[in-house]
């Protein structure tokens, strides 16, 4: 009987081995997947960031262009 009871005890730890080691799979698992979501979340922002600058940039130009054109419609009808 006693060796049922080693088998049993052999059997019962192997279980908790191998629950322990999905567990560590799992917190690995969910880590990494954390990493690449923090990755991804800055890889977003840093674009959202670049399209702002673009769009401000975008805007400086078009009010330089406004402002040039206006300037010189202004010295057209001064001119005539």
């Amino acid at each position: 009987m006693s060796g049922l009871t080693r088998a049993a005890k052999a059997a019962r730890a192997a279980e908790a081995e191998a629950a322990a080691r999905a567990l560590r799979a799992k917190a690995k698992a969910k880590a990494k997947a954390k990493a690449q979501a923090r990755a991804a979340e800055a890889e977003a922002n840093a674009a959202d960031a670049r399209a702002r600058r673009a769009a401000e940039d975008a805007r400086a130009a078009w009010d330089l262009w406004a402002r040039a054109d206006a300037r010189a419609k202004l010295l057209a009808a001064v001119r005539e």
